[in-house]
């Protein structure tokens, strides 16, 4: 069941955040430890979370907590440009948009998963 439509938006969710990863500029944050190893986890727990596809709603929940780890993400990043008082413009800022595009993907895959769901409690009814 790996030919499913959630799988190829997990696999470009897991490629956003693994990209984020090494686009992240080291050494300009006091965060990018965090940056750097949040996004790795949430690749791996998202390609991970592919192979589960019998267990679908504990596929959602993991999608639901990599959701809230991306977030975290970005609000630590929120939270070091306020900071720093301001947010500074460049064009490595844009790497911002990666955890988000995850985000996105990752909902678009639960909302696939939750459509197979019904789609196996339709069928499971006895006629």
């Amino acid at each position: 069941m790996l030919q499913r439509i959630q799988t190829l938006w997990m696999m470009i969710a897991a490629l956003s955040a693994a990209t984020f990863t090494y686009v992240v500029y080291p050494a300009t944050s006091d965060f990018s430890v965090y940056y750097t190893n949040g996004a790795w986890l949430a690749a791996l727990l998202i390609f991970l979370n592919i192979f589960l596809y019998k267990f679908r709603h504990v596929q959602v929940w993991v999608n639901v907590s990599v959701i809230f780890l991306l977030l975290i993400l970005i609000g630590l990043r929120a939270y070091e440009a306020y900071a720093s008082g301001g947010i500074p413009v460049s064009k490595k800022d844009a790497v911002w948009l990666l955890p988000a595009l995850s985000i996105v993907f990752v909902k678009l895959a639960n909302k696939a998963i939750w459509r197979d769901e019904n789609l196996v409690k339709s069928a499971d009814r006895i006629r």
